[in-house]
């Protein structure tokens, strides 16, 4: 078996093997060819930063990776690793993980990023002894898109989602959004996603976004001057008649945070919990100083 780079994989290639991983994964996942390129297109996922272990030509194991650089920083996010079910019990996510971050390494990355099912203790043990830490505790709701309450507000609606490209939102998140839910996942994808601004004035005051056909909430951010007003609930409930999903789902919601607490309040159930985990190369010290090379 062979370690490398997906940066020669298909498409084609790279969607059969994630299939085959995720068969018998915990979450169902339902991805069509069709929504498995976008979800790759949310995440930045780039194939030359992707690495897999090949048994001949057929792709047996691999990392998606994405990329993003922000300012003169550059960040690598695990969109995905998954390992076919006969191949598993043989040693290929360590490697493969390592041949990953050397390569990240030699690439000059700064900051590396996933995220681990809470109760997925074979793959935070296999994270942890390659120096990923826990940065935080994140939760998923949900709730049917029918049961949440269709509710008034006083204020102006704005759904013009090309106004989300300029909003500020530095003083409207409560968290920082994970990577699938940040402005580029939203903004790569923009057409997907409905929005909703409450204007007071010429100030937004809350906003949120959806996915119009998974029901998946992107972000919700609420003025700091505004939260506890019921504003929460006049965004779900507009949110919920924007799309096609006969559900609302949250993902990645920081444990804790006052948005947490308003989506328990408002019906919503929590039906999974994740680790956020990250590597920092400047502190690390598992990786081999020796000169870098292509995996």
């Amino acid at each position: 078996m062979e370690i490398k780079s997906l940066a020669g994989s298909t498409m084609e290639q790279v969607y059969t093997a994630f299939g085959r991983a995720f068969s018998d994964y915990e979450v169902r996942f339902d991805l069509p060819l069709a929504k498995f390129e976008e979800m790759l297109a949310t995440r930045d996922i780039n194939f030359d930063y992707s690495i897999g272990c090949f048994d001949g030509e057929e792709l047996v194991s691999f990392i998606l990776c994405g990329y993003r650089k922000r300012g003169d920083l550059q960040f690598c996010y695990d969109g995905g690793t998954g390992t076919v079910r006969e191949y598993r019990q043989q040693g290929i996510g360590k490697r493969l993980v390592n041949a990953w971050l050397e390569d990240l390494r030699c690439r000059e990355i700064d900051q590396v990023t996933l995220e681990v099912l809470e109760n997925n203790a074979a793959a935070i043990t296999l994270y942890h002894k390659a120096s990923f830490q826990v940065s935080r505790n994140l939760s998923c709701y949900r709730r049917p898109k029918s049961e949440v309450p269709v509710t008034a507000t006083p204020y102006v609606i704005d759904d013009d989602i090309q106004h989300y490209r300029t909003l500020d939102v530095t003083d409207l998140l409560t968290f920082q959004a994970s990577w699938q839910n940040a402005k580029e996942s939203v903004l790569n994808v923009i057409d997907r996603y409905a929005y909703v601004g409450i204007m007071d004035g010429d100030r937004c005051i809350g906003y949120g976004l959806v996915h119009t056909v998974s029901g998946n909430i992107a972000q919700i951010g609420i003025a700091a001057t505004h939260r506890n007003t019921g504003l929460e609930d006049v965004i779900l409930s507009e949110l919920a008649q924007r799309t096609n999903s006969e559900s609302l789902t949250f993902v990645n919601v920081e444990q804790g945070d006052y948005i947490e607490e308003k989506l328990r309040t408002a019906g919503f159930d929590r039906f999974i919990g994740q680790y956020e985990m990250m590597y920092g190369f400047t502190s690390a010290s598992s990786l081999s100083a020796h000169s870098c090379s292509s995996p």
